[in-house]
């Protein structure tokens, strides 16, 4: 048995919680207990279905993902527990390129990239630095400015762009940040100032001109994006971002959305939200929602009793393995 750790004391924490005053509790106690218990369903069902090769879905993206859901959650797995741990770390070692990048598809590498150096850095182990400093070098080198032959005009100034494609995603921005972020990428780099430049543009636009589902993601993205970059939570285009969640039911997603898109609208939702210290929001007609609540209750209400998300809507290992980054992310927000 695991030693008690920092979130097994939340169920602790959670019991203490005060019944009469409901509006100041970060969470509703048995919503945060069912979190917990749902993390274990959800991380049941990935280990019987990882690949004899450590891999889920034979995936790159999925399998960092899901790694990284193990990691991060409250049972706090590490390479010491097994080779449910080991055996995709050393997948995702066998994807690694020369030129610092991780990743199957070249069309998708600076996903793959930030992904897995997030979950390389959960391990704490040392072993990974030399792999984490090439693929901070490559999402760095991926950034759009005059060495691309890009000029400081151009809306894609800034960006992280697949080598080759020239065309950065406002969706993906966040998770390459946070790997530059987690890896150490120095605060005074100017790759910094041109992503919120980037960021500022990107977000902006998306907010006023788009109307199609995909386009929920632009302002919850924004948001996360400009304050790993720096940005302060009173950036004007922070406050508008956060006045386009504010204006729509908060889950409305504008349609339907893909597998991936879904897990990376609730992701960022949630660290949009936490990163500006927000318990409680303002909902169309003036009415607060907990929003950690709330998403957690939709979480919940999307798993299936095998242990799994997204049955039947595509690749249940990604909705899974997405669902427990959020519920994780959610629980971690509580400590």
């Amino acid at each position: 048995m695991k030693m008690l750790t920092p979130l097994l004391l939340l169920l602790a924490a959670i019991a203490c919680w005060p019944i009469a005053t409901p509006a100041q509790m970060p969470m509703d106690r048995e919503l945060a207990v069912q979190a917990l218990k749902h993390t274990d369903y959800g991380l049941r069902f990935l280990r019987d279905r990882q690949a004899d090769d450590g891999s889920w879905s034979n995936s790159t993206y999925v399998t960092a993902l899901a790694l990284h859901a193990f990691l991060e959650s409250y049972q706090e797995y590490n390479e010491a527990d097994g080779a449910f741990i080991t055996r995709p770390l050393t997948y995702l070692l066998g994807q690694a390129h020369e030129d610092g990048s991780i990743g199957g598809s070249p069309a998708q590498r600076v996903r793959d990239t930030a992904i897995t150096l997030i979950a390389l850095k959960a391990t704490g182990n040392a072993r990974y630095n030399s792999l984490l400093s090439k693929g901070r070098a490559f999402l760095a080198d991926a950034q759009l400015d005059e060495a691309h032959g890009i000029a400081p005009t151009d809306p894609r100034y800034g960006g992280i762009a697949d080598p080759g494609s020239g065309q950065p995603q406002l969706e993906i921005q966040y998770l390459a940040l946070q790997a530059l972020r987690e890896t150490g990428l120095d605060p005074q780099s100017p790759i910094w100032d041109k992503a919120i430049t980037y960021l500022r543009r990107a977000s902006d636009r998306d907010t006023r001109d788009n109307a199609t589902a995909a386009s929920t993601l632009a302002p919850r993205a924004g948001i996360v994006g400009l304050l790993l970059a720096g940005a302060g939570v009173d950036d004007p285009s922070v406050a508008r971002a956060f006045h386009e969640i504010t204006a729509r039911p908060l889950l409305d997603t504008g349609g339907p959305l893909s597998t991936l898109e879904r897990f990376l609208f609730d992701d960022s939702l949630a660290a949009a939200l936490i990163a500006l210290g927000k318990s409680e929001i303002e909902q169309p007609g003036g009415n607060p929602v907990n929003w950690r609540d709330a998403l957690a209750r939709d979480l919940l209400a999307r798993y299936h009793e095998d242990g799994s998300w997204g049955r039947g809507t595509g690749d249940s290992n990604l909705a899974t393995a997405g669902a427990l980054t959020v519920l994780n992310r959610i629980l971690h927000s509580l400590r």
